[in-house]
């Protein structure tokens, strides 16, 4: 076993989910006093969070581009995006760097490319807007929306956690998984449902297993 491969197996013996943990709700907009935690050969599950994304500036509107997004700084800064889940309101996203650095560029990049293309987007879908009646109940939802513009797109600095290999990073994938599946108006108690039966199908040897069904967390 090679020096990489043993700091692995320790690392994942010894884990402790709270030790490589970063960002979010855990430093808010302060300045970290420590660097983003980051180790060579394993992925991180990064959260992108924004309270203001609903409505005309929710994240699913803008699917398609977030992805072309991911996977156009994923090619420029040598990242591979393992997996990612819209939630409308926040991002999932399982990515393997090859540095920190790489990480840190890549995450710098796609939260500022995201926020600036949501707004720019949203806002001109809002200045088409034909504003109602002034006693008209959608007109404090347009305001809302138009106050968004002016605020920090994200919560706070993005979250990320090193994802430890076997049972971790299978839990993660399968999360990712059901956030994905619910956005397709499935609720979360029948999407937990369909795949511990397909994870049985699987035990039994009725389905086999493949690529995709690794990606998503089973097996």
């Amino acid at each position: 076993m090679g020096m990489r491969s043993k700091q692995l197996a320790l690392v994942t013996k010894t884990w402790a989910k709270d030790r490589f943990a970063f960002g979010g709700s855990l430093q808010g907009r302060s300045n970290p006093k420590i660097k983003r935690r980051f180790v060579k050969g394993l992925p991180s599950h990064i959260i992108l969070k924004s309270s203001g994304a609903r409505g005309a500036f929710s994240l699913l509107r803008f699917n398609k581009e977030i992805s072309r997004l991911l996977q156009t700084h994923a090619q420029t800064h040598g990242i591979e995006v393992m997996s990612v889940a819209n939630a409308g309101n926040h991002l999932h996203i399982l990515v393997k760097a090859p540095s920190r650095e790489h990480q840190s560029n890549f995450l710098r990049a796609v939260s500022g490319h995201i926020a600036r293309m949501v707004k720019l987007r949203a806002g001109a879908l809002i200045l088409l807007c034909k504003v109602p009646h002034k006693n008209s109940a959608s007109t404090p939802a347009l305001n809302r929306s138009s106050s968004t513009l002016n605020q920090k797109f994200w919560d706070a600095r993005p979250f990320s956690r090193v994802v430890s290999l076997g049972r971790d990073l299978k839990n993660v994938l399968r999360y990712l998984t059901v956030n994905s599946t619910e956005m397709t108006g499935l609720n979360r108690v029948s999407v937990k449902f369909m795949f511990e039966k397909i994870q049985s199908a699987i035990k039994a040897g009725d389905i086999p297993i493949n690529r995709s069904l690794l990606a998503a967390g089973f097996g």
